[in-house]
């Protein structure tokens, strides 16, 4: 699925016919039978009626005839008309949403995001948007779904019955199909009753047949031969037509007698044939040539035929209604009976001056020509012409995909024999890319070994010349692998492959260079290597560029603005956030892409982190507003988890708990475990806060946390994605007394965290560490912790996530606040102290916000001299000048700050820099000279 396009990859919405989602224009001579009518008394009690018999019966008819009667009675009806097209969840939903909008343009508005998004949104969660739009429909608004029959996919049955079952009680459906659907309609009884009428009571009775000649101006029968004619039809309303069509000009008894008994398919190729003799040549050999191809349009049928007579011919015969239907209004779409189809592909089957396949090929050609690839692959593939249908399927691959058509995609190279598929190792590749992005990983990896043996045997059997497609075959297989491998969370994050991938790949192979380099940010973000993981996205975004490709791009600079806040830089972080938000927009239609719900989301968890409440919430509805325009499973994990934090100010840790299972809930249906185990480790934190430990104990368990392990092992890195799994985990075990095991992996946890530079991770390990000491009756050492962490909390105006430690921590903040408070010639306006303050009343619910882009100066714990060096330094870096001085060793000066000797080390080489020093005698002259120390 290598598409270096110039467009963005916002996906288009299937081109939807009008003709299927218009009622047919019913004939003049159709009247609805008055026993029919008392049907429809009982619709608002009524969950499904389903009209059900084979071809032939009237079903259209009387599904116009419905339609038409309520709408004169003020009633909404939705009407679709389905196809074998419609054989794909997605798209089935579309056509009814569609069918929906023509009733209420908003629906189309709301709803058009859901089938736009890349990838494809899961169509359980787009029936329930479209079930919630429907809820306008007060008064009252039925659905009708005409052929149902040409649906044999389980999932378009799964999805159609979901639709069924949870429709507002105001809403019907009204179904006609030639086989009864594969429904539990015992459930759908509880809604309200379903109601079959079948092929008896689709009937004609005598008195029926009657009506109708007389009505329709059809030769009159005497008594005796209209016994004979509704003996002999069986009340078939085909057959009656057809024998009436036979009988026009000839003597009535001589064609009544001549009615052939027997099944309905020998009456209708006898008086069909009859009917079909009394046309020029001409015209039967459009009928042939026409009758392979569904709906009818002039156009289409002048490109199979190879004539310019279609407008004539499908004029005439709707005058003479030859078993054609008009699909609108307008005249541009027709169906042949299908009964008459069969008839005619019956006749084309014997006609060796025609082929069939041909047909299907110049029908395919049209299509393709009018951008309907879904309908142009279906002939491709009904051509029978393997090499033609799999380069339609190539050539179709990019616009399916950005129509969410991944399921019809799947299928479509399903139906090509392996014999083809495993002679193309594009075809292979697009089959490996729908299987990883169908969640299907044995048979994506399946795939990727098929194609990877093909591409080998093509690399050796060619010449050296010719060898780049093959290769680069090969680089994209080796991409694939790595994203199977991520998306389904199993043994990845082995930056090795990828390295030797990247320094292979051509320099003209910009999009593998692209998917590489994102590939390889995820890899070093997995193993807390946050600069390498930030040069990697960089060079993603700038590869994505030179493509165009936007998806990447837009998901390379997201990820940027990622790693800033985990590193604490947030002015940065928003800077990027806003930047990418103003970039990730479709340049054709001005509206948003998917990935602009991640920077939303990313800035309202800032906007949170400042206690900037009202600017949170406003991101997180953009965000959330724009999951309809993606299937991002990240996305909505992380709204989901912000939207209950959010809740939990108002409503405490219990409306947390049980929005997080919700959340839960919605995030199995797509995502993975590694996001369902960020939404349980959020679980876990606020059901220690809510006193329940053994459901907290049961999660940990359940997610094979290692909650009886004494210490972890020396070489243990959390990384940024369950990191926070960890720090509830050592919650638990200070809530449970297990101190010592707490304490030995806090200490682990935070110095793993400052050297990767993780500094709100830092910042909370450390804050757990000190409630753990002060329980322990250390709290002089718990102090020193506090201390640490407040100077760090006012450098980066942090605040939530500190006082979301709980109550125990809050404490402690308070006591360090009075202690500080307590001593002499403390400057009132110290900002450290303002920030504590800050943060104990936004605990109280009393707080402001605390912003991020202008962190407050703060003062040195020494006299200050106003010289651009002194400025510049931060207190982390004062706090180990201080210590520095005093000839302490990096290890020494680490244990008393309680940090990471690579962060010393770290912040020494800044202090260098900044004060134009070599050495630690010169750093600390250079102090005392400027009044840093004493």
């Amino acid at each position: 699925m290598n598409t270096e396009s110039g467009s963005t990859l916002s996906r288009r919405p299937s081109v939807i016919l009008r003709s299927k989602i218009t009622p047919q224009v019913a004939m003049a001579d159709t009247e609805l039978r008055p026993r029919l009518v008392d049907v429809l008394k009982d619709l608002e009690s009524t969950a499904l009626l389903l009209i059900q018999a084979p071809a032939g019966y009237g079903k259209t008819t009387l599904l116009q005839q419905f339609q038409q009667h309520l709408h004169k009675a003020d009633q909404s009806v939705a009407w679709l008309t389905l196809y074998h097209t419609e054989n794909d969840p997605m798209r089935a939903v579309a056509h009814i949403a569609a069918a929906f909008a023509v009733l209420d343009e908003e629906i189309d508005r709301e709803m058009a995001p859901y089938f736009t998004a890349t990838p494809p949104y899961p169509v359980e969660d787009v029936i329930a948007s479209l079930i919630n739009c429907l809820e306008r429909f007060s008064s009252g608004v039925t659905l009708v779904l005409d052929d149902y029959h040409e649906i044999t996919s389980s999932a378009v049955h799964s999805a159609v019955f979901f639709l069924l079952s949870n429709l507002p009680p105001s809403a019907h459906c009204i179904m006609a199909s030639r086989a009864r659907p594969p429904f539990e309609f015992s459930r759908l009884e509880l809604r309200g009753k379903v109601i079959t009428l079948g092929r008896n009571e689709l009937r004609f009775t005598r008195d029926e047949i009657a009506h109708y000649l007389k009505t329709s101006g059809r030769l009159a029968l005497s008594s005796e031969s209209l016994d004979i004619l509704s003996t002999q039809t069986e009340g078939w309303i085909t057959a009656i037509k057809l024998a009436m069509m036979s009988m026009e000009g000839e003597a009535e008894s001589l064609q009544i007698q001549q009615l052939i008994t027997g099944s309905h398919y020998a009456l209708v190729d006898y008086l069909t044939e009859a009917v079909l003799n009394r046309h020029d040549e001409e015209t039967r050999q459009f009928l042939m040539q026409t009758a392979p191809l569904g709906r009818l349009t002039p156009d289409l049928c002048n490109a199979v035929t190879g004539k310019n007579n279609a407008s004539e011919q499908l004029e005439k015969l709707a005058r003479e209604n030859l078993f054609i239907n008009t699909l609108d209004n307008q005249g541009k779409w027709y169906r042949y009976h299908s009964l008459f189809t069969e008839f005619l592909c019956g006749l084309l089957s014997r006609d060796v001056s025609m082929a069939r396949a041909d047909i299907h090929k110049r029908a395919s050609q049209w299509y393709e020509h009018n951008r309907m690839p879904e309908e142009a692959v279906e002939h491709a593939i009904a051509s029978c012409d393997l090499t033609y249908a799999a380069s339609m399927i190539d050539a179709s691959v990019q616009e399916l995909t950005r129509a969410g058509q991944i399921t019809r995609l799947l299928g479509w190279l399903r139906q090509l024999p392996a014999s083809t598929l495993n002679k193309s190792p594009k075809l292979l590749i697009h089959l490996g890319w729908c299987q990883s992005l169908s969640h299907q990983e044995k048979e994506a990896n399946h795939t990727v070994e098929l194609a990877r043996q093909l591409c080998r045997e093509q690399v050796d059997s060619m010449p050296d010349s010719a060898q780049s497609s093959a290769q680069e075959n090969l680089a994209e297989l080796e991409v694939l692998s790595q994203f199977t491998k991520r998306v389904s969370g199993n043994d990845w994050g082995d930056v090795k492959p990828l390295l030797v991938l990247k320094e292979s790949l051509n320099p003209a192979w910009t999009f593998i260079r692209a998917a590489t380099e994102l590939e390889l940010g995820y890899s070093y973000l997995h193993q807390g290597k946050l600069e390498s993981a930030y040069a990697a996205f960089q060079d993603a975004h700038a590869f994505s560029q030179a493509v165009p490709n936007a998806l990447t791009a837009n998901l390379s600079f997201h990820m940027l603005a990622s790693i800033r806040s985990i590193q604490g830089r947030f002015k940065e972080c928003e800077e990027l956030c806003s930047e990418g938000i103003k970039t990730a927009v479709d340049e054709q239609q001005r509206k948003p892409l998917p990935v602009a719900g991640r920077f939303h989301a990313t800035l309202a968890n800032i906007h949170y982190e400042n206690n900037a409440l009202d600017a949170c919430r406003d991101h997180l509805e953009k965000a959330i507003a724009l999951i309809s325009l993606s299937s991002d499973p990240e996305l909505l994990t992380e709204t989901e988890i912000l939207a209950a934090r959010l809740l939990g100010l108002d409503h405490g840790a219990k409306a947390v708990i049980e929005r997080l299972y919700e959340a839960e809930r919605l995030v199995s249906r797509r995502g993975s475990h590694r996001l369902l185990n960020r939404i349980r480790a959020q679980q876990v934190w606020y059901l220690i806060e809510y006193q329940d430990l053994p459901a907290a104990e049961a999660i940990l368990r359940q997610c094979e946390m290692p909650i009886d392990k004494s210490r972890p092992a020396p070489n243990f890195a959390a990384n940024p994605a369950n990191e926070f799994f960890y720090l509830a985990l050592c919650r638990y075990w200070i809530a449970s007394e297990s101190y010592t095991q707490a304490g030995f992996w806090l200490r682990h946890l935070v110095k793993s965290a400052e050297w990767g530079q993780r500094l709100t991770s830092a910042v909370l390990f450390n804050g757990l560490l000190a409630v753990m000491l002060s329980k322990q009756g250390q709290s002089d050492a718990a102090a020193r912790v506090i201390r640490n962490i407040t100077i760090t909390a006012a450098e980066n105006s942090l605040a939530r996530s500190i006082i979301g430690l709980g109550s125990d921590f809050v404490l402690l903040l308070d006591n360090y606040y009075q202690l500080r408070c307590s001593k002499d010639k403390v400057d009132a306006q110290d900002p450290v102290l303002s920030h504590t303050q800050s943060l104990i009343d936004i605990f109280k619910g009393s707080g402001h916000v605390v912003s991020s882009s202008q962190p407050p100066a703060l003062n040195k714990p020494v006299k200050q001299a106003k010289t651009k060096e002194v400025n510049s330094l931060t207190p982390r870096e004062l706090q180990v000048l201080e210590q520095v001085a005093k000839g302490l060793k990096n290890r020494e000066v680490a244990e008393e700050l309680l940090i990471a000797e690579s962060s010393v080390q770290w912040h020494i080489k800044n202090l260098y820099a900044k004060l134009d020093v070599h050495n630690r005698t010169e750093a600390s002259a250079k102090a005392r000279e400027l009044n840093l120390i004493r």
